[in-house]
């Protein structure tokens, strides 16, 4: 349950260079390899932080591989805690492809932890104004960015090495 399937997949193959804009809800836990590769039109995506972009060890699988034109990320509240990416499964984020452009990125209220490497190498990143409701920033979830302003809620407890 709550896995985009194989079948769905062929679909979205098919009709890659026509999604514009793309909405994961929270019932979608994880997503399968290069699910959306090569959808170079999508501009917008709206995702649950908690969901899980890795179903596969293999680095050049990514769900989101080759979508280059993310500029409007949406992060939905989920289970509330963000996903803890790695070092070396950074790249499966779902704007890895698109780290260079001018991101705009709206994480909604409700989200209590932004996880490790969230926003890694999201150059493209410049402001971000986070929910109340967070209350953790985990290690390095914002290394390597483009942030020039950020506003940190009262409600922040920790924020992680790095972040």
């Amino acid at each position: 349950m709550g896995y985009i399937k194989r079948d769905m997949e062929s679909k979205i193959l098919s009709a890659q260079d026509k999604i514009e804009k793309l909405v994961i809800h929270e019932g979608v836990t994880s997503i399968g390899k290069n699910t959306f590769y090569g959808c170079s039109n999508l501009k917008e995506l709206t995702v649950p932080i908690s969901l899980s972009l890795i179903n596969s060890n293999d680095r050049t699988a990514s769900p989101f591989k080759n979508c280059t034109g993310i500029t409007n990320v949406v992060l939905t509240k989920g289970t509330g805690v963000g996903y803890n990416y790695t070092y070396d499964n950074s790249m499966y984020t779902p704007f890895y492809f698109s780290k260079g452009n001018n991101i705009n990125v709206t994480i909604e209220e409700g989200v209590k932890s932004i996880g490790t490497y969230m926003f890694r190498g999201c150059s493209g990143l410049k402001k971000l104004t986070l929910p109340s409701t967070l209350q953790k920033i985990d290690e390095y979830a914002f290394g390597y960015t483009g942030i020039e302003y950020v506003e940190f809620p009262d409600e922040l407890l920790t924020i992680g090495n790095c972040a």
